[in-house]
């Protein structure tokens, strides 16, 4: 098994990233008013991130864990063709918002 087709993109560019955050904080929004205890808002936002975060994770597992335990146990070592999140993302069945004010 190769890695999913959808987990290939690139890192985004820090003016790619902001625009992305835009939309979906207006999409958080528009769906956090339907209610706040449905899940969909957060299986909406997961699932238009999914390709990033995975890409990310993959680079931080690569590029820093996989050195610190290559270092510590002889032998590891995680497969570049296949160490990857998936292509599906996270899902909640149920989710809750608390508003929290820091001081």
């Amino acid at each position: 098994r190769g890695r999913p087709e959808e987990v290939v993109p690139s890192l985004l560019t820090p003016l790619e990233l902001a625009d992305e955050v835009k939309r979906l904080e207006r999409e958080v929004a528009f769906l956090r008013e339907k209610s706040d205890r449905d899940p969909r808002w957060g299986n909406t936002l997961a699932a238009s991130v999914w390709s990033h975060v995975s890409v990310y994770a993959l680079s931080v597992i690569m590029d820093e864990l996989e050195p610190t335990l290559t270092a510590e146990i002889s032998g590891l070592y995680f497969d570049r063709e296949n160490c990857h999140l998936g292509g599906r993302p996270v899902r909640w069945d149920d989710i809750a918002i608390i508003r929290a004010i820091r001081n």
